[in-house]
C-alpha cells in the first residue's frame, strides 16, 4: 500500500506542475473570487440597509419609551370643577323633553311598520 500512496503523490505533483492546469485553477479561483466579491458587496449593501433600519427603529423605541415614562409620571386627578344641583336638574329636564319627542316619533314609526307587516300577512293568508 506504500507504493500506491507514492503514486498518488507523484500524480498530484505532476498535475500541479502542469502549466495548463495551473492556468485553469487560477482562472477558476479568479472566477470564484469575482462571484464571491459581487455577492459580498450585495450582502454588505443589505447589511448597511439593515443597520440603518435598526438605528431608526432604536430611535423610535427611545421616543416611545420616553413618552411612556412621561405618561407614567403624571398623576391622575379627579375632575376639579363640579356642577350644582340646580344645573344638573335643568340639564336633566331639557334632556327629558328632547327624548319625549323622540320616543313619540319612534312609537309612531313602529306602529306604521307593524301595520304594513299586518297587511302583507293578510295578503299571504289570502293566497293560501
Amino acid at each position: 500500500s506504500g507504493g500506491v500512496q507514492g503514486a498518488e503523490n507523484f500524480a498530484v505533483k505532476d498535475t500541479i506542475s502542469d502549466p495548463e492546469t495551473m492556468r485553469r485553477a487560477i482562472c477558476l479561483l479568479l472566477l470564484f473570487v469575482s462571484v464571491l466579491g459581487s455577492e459580498l458587496s450585495d450582502l454588505n449593501d443589505e447589511l448597511r440597509a439593515l443597520e440603518k433600519e435598526l438605528g431608526s427603529q432604536r430611535s423610535i423605541l427611545k421616543a416611545q419609551q420616553s413618552r411612556f415614562e412621561g405618561l407614567q409620571s403624571t398623576e391622575r386627578r379627579l375632575q376639579s370643577t363640579y356642577i350644582t344641583q340646580a344645573t344638573l336638574t335643568a340639564k336633566v329636564s331639557s334632556l327629558e323633553s328632547t327624548f319625549a319627542g323622540f320616543y313619540g316619533a319612534l312609537d309612531s314609526a313602529w306602529l306604521c311598520l307593524c301595520g304594513a307587516l299586518v297587511m302583507f300577512m293578510h295578503a299571504g293568508f289570502a293566497m293560501l
